[in-house]
């Protein structure tokens, strides 16, 4: 039995004369021997002289999806799902099934749209989420290839949402100087957000407003530890988790549209750092020579216990191969009794029998020597 729908893979069939049947949710394109075509949608009985057949593949895009349509002309049409399509040949160059660009709340895409009458002319809008875009084909979507907040310093991630949520941008400096001469490590971690109208000021201004505004906190963040000795670095007050003594990054991020929610800091002085650092290093040192030397003693140990169990196997080996002699030698000696009994039964002179058999078997002693000898003399 067949395939259940045929497809394109079927490849072209050639009939001269007869019939064919297009069955539902089947589409066949046929071409006359003038190389006309029609499109044959199923369920059909057809009668059929000098056609070429082939059936057409079918594209499903969901409510989650699209189709879209390359034209043979260059054209190019987008169909929002649930729909369905098959591919005519002579009428399509390709159709591709397309996700639809998921927005939840508080997230935003960039769209950008060009005239169908001036190709020369670009639009460019904010769509807000919740909703499903779908875009039209004169549409494109901007990537956003800003510096992730919770990322490492240069690490980029390209993307065409852009969150309108609360987000936290972290931030290391390392051993920043203080008026009194000492260095301090700074952990910092600013909360912001970005208001939807502000989307386009930021585009306009910045290709990654993420990148800047950190470049702008650690600048304020050595301006300020300048200013300070390092017991008011560290101490508790901490003030340089005061968000306005960040003029810069105060000022830059009015400029681009970005509200500052709050700063926290986490300050240590680089000297005590490193001592701890450095006593941390000794103390893993001192772990991991006690852990080879528990895996060695462990090593010895069983290397121990594995030659004592050899050394038993061995022994017990020669037991059973003594046991096994001794068996096989009392087994000869039950034998060789059990016939001198029954001999002796049959009225047999034992005393002759034995000292037939001892000379018969000095005898071939002798011959097995002189021959020997002779051998050896040769």
């Amino acid at each position: 039995m067949g395939k259940l729908f045929r497809d394109a893979s079927r490849g072209v069939r050639y009939a001269y004369i007869g019939k064919t049947t297009v069955k539902a949710g089947e589409s066949a394109l046929l071409f006359t021997l003038g190389g006309k075509s029609r499109v044959v949608e199923g369920p059909r009985r057809l009668r059929v002289f000098c056609t070429t057949i082939r059936f057409l593949d079918r594209f499903v895009a969901n409510t989650h999806e699209y189709l879209r349509i390359q034209m043979r002309s260059g054209e190019i049409s987008h169909m929002r799902g649930p729909c369905t399509m098959y591919l005519n040949p002579c009428v399509h160059e390709s159709v591709d099934v397309l996700s639809a660009e998921k927005l939840a709340d508080k997230e935003a895409i960039v769209v950008y749209s060009s005239d169908s009458a001036k190709a020369s002319t670009v639009s460019r809008r904010v769509v807000v989420g919740p909703q499903l875009f779908v875009p039209d084909p004169h549409e494109w979507l901007h990537e956003f290839a800003w510096t992730s907040g919770a990322a490492e310093a240069g690490m980029e991630e390209s993307r065409t949402v852009v969150s309108l949520r609360r987000e936290v941008l972290r931030a290391s400096v390392q051993s920043a100087q203080t008026a009194s001469g000492d260095s301090v490590s700074l952990d910092l971690e600013l909360t912001y957000q970005l208001d939807a109208s502000a989307v386009a000021v930021v585009l306009d201004q910045t290709c990654d407003p993420v990148a800047e505004l950190s470049a702008a906190l650690k600048s304020d963040a050595l301006a300020a530890c300048k200013s300070m000795c390092v017991k008011d670095a560290v101490g508790a007050t901490n003030p340089l988790g005061n968000l306005d003594i960040y003029k810069q990054t105060k000022a830059l991020a009015a400029q681009l549209g970005f509200s500052l929610q709050g700063l926290r800091c986490s300050a240590s002085d680089t000297a005590s750092a490193k001592t701890e650092a450095e006593a941390r290093k000794a103390n893993a040192a001192i772990e991991h020579s006690r852990r080879m030397a528990e895996q060695r003693l462990a090593e010895e140990e069983i290397k121990l216990q594995s030659e004592t169990r050899s050394s038993e196997q061995r022994r017990e080996l020669r037991r059973k191969e003594h046991e096994f002699e001794m068996s096989i030698t009392k087994q000869r000696t039950d034998q060789e009794i059990e016939k001198l009994t029954k001999l002796r039964e049959l009225g047999v002179d034992l005393t002759a029998f034995l000292t037939a058999q001892r000379g018969e078997c000095i005898s071939n002693t002798a011959r097995r020597m002189h021959k020997q000898h002779g051998e050896e003399n040769a």
